[in-house]
């Protein structure tokens, strides 16, 4: 076990994405290369969850109520200019972690990974204009699966900015919204944006461990999670939790194999159910990958219109895709790679065929 984590935080320090967090990337490397004194905690994580991730912000959530800690000094989440990281910076934190131990082994037990992009709504919104074009005019019944605190069921609330590599400016959404998000765009091929909004006749969300955005701890571990350089990550965070606030979020807890088939039961033939889980599918077992797309399958059927859409990544290539995957009555009509789409999508790239 302890040299499988170590690679993973290996791994983790080599990221592409990792890059944009050098406080994070120096300590991945630094517990990659000492594992045995993260034992006491690495072993009570769960296969299944990337444990640089979770240790991170297991340790991140407490510092924001530590600010006076030496190893706060490296986080700009908490200090703004925050120390560089340097030779110093792996022992603070090791001696973090033996020092609170008692705090943080209860945190990786209860806690999940559960980063509530909202900028993924970004890629959502393109990929609901295809849909809307397929759809017939039904509204649309959104669902995601792994949906943390539901930020990404209320995606058309906010507004939408995309910049081309020759300057080129569109926007979409919610001109009126009070949460603005932007990317940068790739390529020849633009994505299909419009202020046109579908319907949406409802918005559910299911996950292991939903989040609750009346509960202050819920709320800080939503921003433990995000990494302290991006402040622009947690600026957009905050803005969606105040947004989303307003809304009564139906959010379901259990495992999704297992409640997807009674809350289709629950919709009428005459809406398109949309399918949608983003970087869902590496906390699931082989079989449970295997089992999903068929059991969207299966329970499409009574429907004349329904959608599979995800933000993952796949097995080749270097960046999440978005994918989509169309069914008529249960069966595929169309299957499209919309995008690649950098994680936490500060670009996008439409492939052309899709437009």
């Amino acid at each position: 076990m302890i040299a499988q984590r170590s690679a993973e935080f290996h791994r983790f320090a080599r990221l592409r994405e990792a890059k944009r967090s050098p406080l994070y990337s120096h300590l991945a490397a630094c517990i990659a290369k000492k594992p045995q004194r993260y034992l006491p905690f690495l072993e009570v994580i769960p296969a299944h969850e990337q444990a640089p991730n979770l240790l991170f912000a297991a340790i991140q959530f407490l510092l924001l109520r530590d600010p006076n800690a030496p190893l706060a000094e490296y986080y700009s989440s908490i200090h703004d200019p925050a120390l560089p990281p340097a030779k110093e910076t792996g022992r603070l934190f090791s001696d973090y972690c033996q020092r609170h131990r008692e705090q943080i082994i209860p945190l990786l037990r209860t806690r999940r990974t559960q980063t509530n992009e909202v900028s993924r709504g970004l890629a959502i919104h393109p990929a609901t204009q295809v849909i809307q074009s397929r759809s017939e005019g039904m509204p649309l019944v959104w669902m995601e699966i792994g949906c943390s605190a539901g930020l990404n069921l209320i995606w058309d609330q906010y507004g939408y900015h995309y910049v081309g590599e020759a300057g080129q400016e569109w926007f979409a959404g919610r001109r009126d919204s009070a949460l603005l998000l932007s990317a940068k765009v790739k390529g020849s091929s633009p994505p299909p944006v419009s202020d046109k909004l579908p319907e949406i006749r409802r918005r559910i969300g299911i996950d292991l461990h939903p989040l609750n955005l009346h509960s202050e701890a819920d709320v800080q571990w939503l921003e433990a999670l995000i990494w302290p350089e991006h402040r622009d990550r947690l600026a957009s965070l905050r803005q969606a939790i105040s947004i989303a606030r307003e809304f009564s979020l139906d959010l379901r807890r259990g495992d999704a194999l297992a409640l997807l088939p009674g809350i289709t039961a629950e919709l009428s033939a005459d809406c398109a159910p949309v399918f949608f889980h983003s970087y869902v599918t590496q906390q699931l077992t082989p079989e449970e990958r295997s089992q999903l797309p068929l059991l969207i399958m299966r329970i499409s059927r009574p429907f004349r219109h329904a959608f599979h859409l995800w933000h993952e990544r796949s097995g080749t290539s270097p960046y999440p895709e978005l994918g989509l995957r169309q069914l008529h009555f249960g069966e595929i009509v169309d299957e499209t790679q919309l995008a690649d789409v950098e994680a936490h999508v500060r670009w996008l790239e439409w492939k052309t065929r899709a437009s």
